[in-house]
């Protein structure tokens, strides 16, 4: 093992939440960890403010990541936006580690399927 704690030790929670102390925070944003799953949710009625408060913490999480050398599979990162009604304008993709995140229609977090209207 490089790095982490075997599965199941029951020091594991304690130190992950020692080592996820200082993970980026941010009043406007909603950081959710649970083992190697993380979700960052922001809620506004301006979409523009909204991707651009996202795009701002996934720099943060980046910078956090590298300077922690944690690695992210960022083909397993997605982007999803939930609203009423329809979207007829197409979004600004967001950058995550110099790739484009693009917005999906569905998204699975921690076992459900989150879907889009």
């Amino acid at each position: 093992m490089q790095a982490g704690t075997p599965q199941g030790s029951s020091l594991s929670p304690t130190l992950y939440n020692i080592f996820n102390s200082d993970f980026p925070q941010n009043d406007k944003v909603l950081n959710c960890l649970f083992a190697d799953d993380s979700a960052i949710l922001i809620q506004g009625s301006i979409i523009k403010f909204v991707i651009e408060t996202l795009q701002t913490q996934i720099l943060c999480f980046e910078n956090w990541c590298t300077q922690w050398r944690v690695e992210i599979n960022t083909d397993e990162t997605k982007a999803i936006l939930f609203r009423k009604g329809h979207l007829n304008k197409i979004l600004k993709a967001l950058a995550f580690f110099d790739e484009e995140l693009n917005w999906e229609k569905q998204i699975k977090y921690l076992g459900p399927i989150s879907t889009t209207m």
